[in-house]
């Protein structure tokens, strides 16, 4: 027994042919299907090898007798039919792998063809109804007309080689062609990178441009939030101080005016009693034989206290009434200055969440704000104060050492001349009494 295995199937490139498939008939009239695997053949059997094919236009055409051929040590069977051109036209061929292969190397493809022939014939009632469609199947052997066959092939290698030199010519100067394109294309590319390189440098620029001005804006909205929590704070002890300063006023005018409404009956009583100071030395002249210079002194020190006492009256009588006015008057400009003057000193960072803790630097010292019920606290410990109580308590807010308290007191008193009126050490004199009033 002869195993053979069928390792490939190559067909004509020229023409489109669907898959094919080998069968091989035996001389007991048995049909055997091959494929990739190994199969047997009995020694002294012969055998036909049809090629099968789906294609319509092939139509299962009729396979001549197997010529076994070695070609670059492999063994080859020619499948081939007769055209009417009187040339072979190859169909296909099947490699196949013989394990006796030695046997076939020694003998050239010529011995190989006429022994098959001689050794395995075939005839048109083996086929079994397969028809070519190249037209009826001659005998002949694929090896005839060799010179004709070299004459043609050279003529068609020479033909072949010029068009291959004419191409390579046509090819060359598309390459140059192309090579000059690609060329200029490369210089363009480069100068589209160094543009793009450049203008992402400038991106990179303008990004980090952008993002130094958000953490600015960011600080300054942060710090603005505090300045406002500040301010309002602020402002709360300005009207609870200007409250306090116009309850002093206050008890002051009622002081002032009690005092006036004495000097007036004071002055009253001397002027109905005594007509002027001059007759009132003149009946001390009178009554004591002598002009005593010395009470006269006194008498005009104290005409002169009581001048003074009213103008001063009337001096507070107008201060009065613009530190009211300056009550029911808006200062933005003077809170502005305050908020100006102010230093940073508390740096709330990011958004203030409701209900919630948040701690913040105040003075090197932690504090921990939190809004309940729409009013601002401080943590102390394990309870919480009201953020002026909190802020009082670690000194950040002294009412009688706030200098924008100070400030705006200044203000009122500049604007109206009399801040150095004030302390006048005639106030103490008006509780004076001359000698006159002593003895009665």
């Amino acid at each position: 027994m002869e195993k053979i295995k069928i390792t490939r199937i190559e067909h004509n490139i020229d023409r489109s042919h669907s898959p094919f498939s080998i069968k091989l008939r035996l001389n007991n009239n048995i049909d055997l299907e091959i494929n990739d695997s190994t199969f047997s053949i009995p020694h002294n059997t012969s055998f036909t090898i049809f090629l099968l094919s789906n294609s319509s236009e092939l139509a299962k055409s009729p396979i001549l007798n197997s010529s076994l051929f070695t070609h670059n040590d492999q063994l080859w069977i020619p499948l081939f039919s007769i055209s009417h051109t009187s040339q072979s036209l190859f169909q296909c061929k099947v490699l196949i792998q013989n394990e006796v292969l030695e046997r076939f190397k020694e003998k050239n493809p010529n011995e190989n063809h006429q022994r098959s022939t001689s050794s395995h014939s075939w005839s048109s009632d083996k086929i079994h109804g397969f028809n070519s469609v190249l037209g009826h199947v001659g005998d002949k052997k694929p090896y005839d007309d060799l010179g004709k066959n070299r004459t043609v092939i050279g003529e068609i290698s020479e033909k072949i080689s010029e068009e291959l030199k004419n191409s390579v010519k046509k090819l060359w100067k598309l390459l140059e062609v192309e090579r000059k394109a690609k060329e200029t294309l490369c210089d363009q590319i480069m100068v589209l990178k160094a543009d793009l390189a450049r203008e992402k440098d400038e991106s990179k620029k303008r990004e980090k441009a952008i993002l130094h001005d958000l953490q600015v804006a960011e600080m300054t909205i942060s710090d603005m939030k505090f300045e406002v929590l500040k301010t309002r704070t602020e402002n709360k002890a300005v009207q609870a101080e200007n409250s306090r300063l116009l309850t002093e006023l206050k008890m002051k005018e009622e002081n002032y005016l009690t005092q006036m409404e004495h000097f007036k009956d004071l002055r009253n009583e001397f002027e109905s009693t005594y007509a002027s100071s001059s007759c009132l030395l003149q009946k001390i002249d009178d009554f004591s034989g002598k002009n005593d210079n010395t009470y006269q002194d006194q008498i005009k020190n104290k005409d002169e206290t009581i001048k003074e006492l009213n103008r001063e009256v009337s001096e507070l009588k107008i201060l009065n009434k613009s530190i009211l006015l300056s009550q029911q008057i808006n200062r933005p400009d003077e809170i502005d200055e305050l908020l100006h003057q102010k230093s940073k000193q508390l740096k709330i960072v990011g958004h203030f969440f409701k209900d919630q803790e948040q701690g913040y630097v105040f003075n090197s010292k932690r504090i921990v704000l939190i809004v309940k019920s729409g009013q601002l606290l401080c943590k102390h410990g394990s309870i919480y104060k009201p953020f002026e109580e909190y802020m009082e308590s670690i000194g950040a807010i002294v009412h009688d050492k706030n200098p924008s308290h100070k400030r705006i007191r200044s203000h009122d008193l500049e604007s109206k001349g009399s801040s150095s009126k004030l302390g006048r050490p005639g106030l103490c004199r008006s509780h004076l009494k001359s000698p006159i009033s002593n003895n009665h």
